[in-house]
């Protein structure tokens, strides 16, 4: 049952709506119950963590096979095949470096928050 809220939550979970909080948080600065604006506010930015480390992996994973792939003989032999997995594994390592950027700033945001 949790590994479906879990689900739920990463899902859930967009830019807007952390920025929307974060506003909450700040207005509320002195107010008691902004304890729970900012559990709110961390499990949010925890599940957009989890879903990320899951996407980086699939990309690594999905890196991986394809450079299993370019180590047979046929498609190393082949420029154009070749190529176009370059292309692919360039394009991939592209978006875990965009997916790390953002697990960074999360984790900084994060840490703002404590």
């Amino acid at each position: 049952m949790s590994g479906k809220y879990e689900q739920y939550e990463e899902e859930s979970v967009d830019e807007e709506e952390l920025n929307d909080i974060n506003v909450e948080v700040k207005k509320d600065e002195n107010v008691t119950n902004n304890t729970y604006l900012i559990q709110k506010r961390n499990n949010k930015i925890n599940a957009k963590i989890k879903k990320l480390e899951r996407e980086v992996e699939e990309l690594e994973q999905k890196s991986s096979k394809i450079n299993l792939q370019m180590s047979d003989e046929a498609v190393y032999s082949d420029y154009q095949s070749l190529s176009e997995l370059q292309s692919e594994i360039e394009k991939i390592n592209n978006e875990i470096e965009d997916k790390m950027y953002q697990w960074e700033e999360l984790q900084n945001m994060l840490n703002e928050g404590d």
